[in-house]
């Protein structure tokens, strides 16, 4: 038996799993961040049911698809203040989160 390089198929199975699990382990680490979290908020990507999976990988590749296209505002801009105003102390939270996720699906994609 030789080895093969993996099918088209094969890989974008792979990258769909890594994509859900990613949005499963940021979502599972917000959970354990809230003060009452329900039980089902914190359950790992290997305890998920397929349907459950299902939603996370196509949360994932819609992420994915989307961060390519977004910039985030310059420092200074009407539009980063206003987030910041909305936001407060979250909206660095979120940014920075925003930027280990692009990060990690950049990784994923082979980016």
């Amino acid at each position: 038996m030789t080895d093969q390089p993996p099918s088209a198929a094969t890989t974008a199975a792979a990258d769909r799993e890594a994509l859900g699990r990613i949005v499963r382990d940021t979502w599972v680490a917000w959970a354990r961040e809230q003060p009452d979290p329900k039980p089902s908020w914190l359950v790992g990507w290997d305890e998920l049911d397929d349907d459950q999976r299902e939603v996370d990988m196509r949360i994932g590749e819609a992420l994915a698809a989307a961060l390519p296209h977004l910039t985030p505002p310059p420092p200074d801009s009407d539009r980063t203040n206003t987030m910041h105003h909305r936001l407060g102390c979250e909206y660095d939270k979120l940014h920075a989160s925003l930027m280990v996720l692009r990060a990690e699906v950049r990784a994923v994609s082979g980016e």
